[in-house]
């Protein structure tokens, strides 16, 4: 999705709308937010006459100052929260994805006792307002997206020492959207890192799996990178610019340190990537050097899930891996395997088949390309890895190169081909229920799958969604989309209610399962 931010300074004049009719035409924006149009509602009207694509709504300038306008493409589903004269606030719904987009311009205060959020631009800023601009962002938990390109937003257009740049504006986003519009972690976007799979995807047969495994390996032999050898870089580096800190300021040596200090701040930023992503603390921004944070939490976690002992069905304790593995074996097989039982056709006579004629066809019908990516979009990146060890976010960005072949092994297996057996392989986990858990039933078993059966999975799930609500029964409130679990604590209260103030009939009688 493309959004365009722009301060277009007035739009009063045939040249104003001409320039943002040809920007808006090169960078083709979903979202356009425009700040100073100088205009009243009823005069950006008369401008929207050159955009037939976009719905729009605008706030008044103050005079000739001010004035705020929202645009966006009319096939996106957005509301209206609210505005002032400093701000715009909308909720948004793209392809079935729901986000918040609010533009600030100048101080955006509302009537009341505090202001929705602080963005100060131009000129010396007051402490106090730069304090609480930090408070915000810092309730809010957002961060700023990466910049690329031309730092800058502000040029006096001066010569020499009385020239003045400065980055007066900014685009910010919370951990939500950036699940929706995911982004790099430590091998994305480094240099080499699309080659070296390029290569191997290139280099491989048909066969999807044996060039994953290849494609892994290639990144390991390109790169060699773990957090050992992180650290020792980051020791390197900080020496280096230490020794260059205290030693003569040469041209060459100012050229080394910007080096160096660039370098170093990439790799804090790998050692901190690594340590959140083995933390699994997800809700958790990285950028703020949070990684003794994520460190202690990936520390808690590996003490939390070692079983150090366990006692079995028989009471007995049992100590050691091979004792441990053993009895998990055991409990679990006679958890999983059936019994056999039969007599179900008597248990059936009662219920009424569900699924119709029509949905069948739906079911039944050719899966589609578009599926399987959309499918791969509803995939949070960074979730636990499957044993062919690739996340969600390998695939989300290099779709570009192995997404032909990925798709047409999904696509392959959903319209009737043979399914893999090496694709249903998984990481069985077990995920403590209390703390302190001493047996088997004290831990819920999880499969960990890999992202090729969970596309799999997910296209099914998401034409099944389509009619879930035919086919559950109404009584039924939990994963169904539009219900909600707590329906049913009302509706057991209305009708407990009822029959406790009816005052004639055959009487009535309730109970629960």
């Amino acid at each position: 999705m493309n959004l365009l931010s722009l301060n277009c300074r007035g739009q009063g004049n045939p040249d104003a709308v001409g320039g943002l009719r040809n920007l808006i035409r090169r960078e083709t924006p979903a979202l356009v937010f425009l700040c100073e149009t100088k205009l009243s509602s009823v005069e950006f009207a008369l401008v929207m006459a050159s955009f037939d694509e976009y719905s729009s709504m605008s706030v008044d300038s103050m005079g000739r100052s001010g004035g705020l306008a929202f645009l966006w493409k009319k096939d996106i589903h957005v509301t209206f929260r609210s505005a002032y004269v400093h701000f715009m606030d909308f909720d948004i719904r793209v392809d079935e994805q729901d986000w918040r987009c609010t533009g600030f311009y100048g101080w955006p205060a509302v009537p009341g006792p505090s202001p929705v959020l602080v963005a100060v631009t131009g000129g010396t800023r007051a402490q106090w307002q730069m304090n609480n601009f930090r408070d915000a962002v810092d309730v809010c938990e957002l961060s700023d997206l990466d910049v690329e390109g031309y730092a800058f937003t502000f040029d006096n257009g001066q010569a020499g020492e009385d020239n003045r740049k400065c980055r007066l504006d900014r685009a910010m986003k919370n951990e939500g959207w950036r699940e929706l519009f995911p982004y790099a972690k430590i091998w994305v976007g480094e240099e080499g890192c699309e080659d070296t799979i390029r290569r191997a995807w290139e280099e491989s047969d048909w066969d999807v799996v044996d060039t994953i495994s290849r494609c892994a390996r290639e990144l390991q032999k390109w790169k060699g990178l773990s957090i050992g050898k992180i650290m020792r870089d980051i020791n390197r580096k900080r020496k280096r610019l230490e020794w260059l800190n205290v030693n003569e300021r040469s041209v060459s040596n100012v050229r080394e340190r910007k080096v160096v200090m660039r370098e170093l701040n990439d790799l804090l930023k790998q050692e901190e990537i690594f340590w959140q992503q083995r933390s699994r603390a997800l809700w958790l921004k990285e950028g703020d050097r949070n990684t003794k944070y994520f460190h202690r939490k990936a520390g808690q976690r590996k003490k939390k899930n070692r079983i150090c002992r366990v006692t079995d069905e028989e009471g007995r304790v049992i100590t050691g891996e091979r004792g441990i593995k053993a009895a998990a074996v055991k409990h679990f097989k006679s958890l999983c395997t059936s019994s056999k039982p039969a007599g179900f056709s008597e248990l059936l006579v009662g219920v009424r088949d569900r699924v119709t004629g029509a949905m069948n066809e739906v079911f039944g019908g050719e899966y589609r390309g578009e599926e399987v990516f959309e499918a791969l979009q509803q995939m949070h990146p960074l979730k636990a890895l499957g044993p062919d060890g690739m996340n969600a976010l390998f695939y989300q960005t290099y779709w570009h190169i192995v997404g032909p072949s990925v798709t047409r092994l999904v696509l392959r297996i959903l319209n009737g081909g043979e399914f893999p057996a090496v694709i249903n392989k998984t990481h069985i986990v077990l995920i403590p229920k209390k703390k302190a858990p001493d047996r088997f039933v004290d831990y819920r078993p999880i499969s960990l799958c890999n992202v090729l059966y969970k596309l799999v999975a997910k296209v099914l799930a998401n034409r099944l969604k389509i009619f879930l609500g035919d086919l559950v029964s109404e009584n039924q409130s939990a994963f169904t989309p539009g219900r909600l679990i707590s329906d049913n604590i009302l509706v057991a209260f209305e009708m407990f209610h009822y029959m406790k103030n009816a005052r004639s009939g055959g009487g009535a009688y309730g109970s629960k399962a």
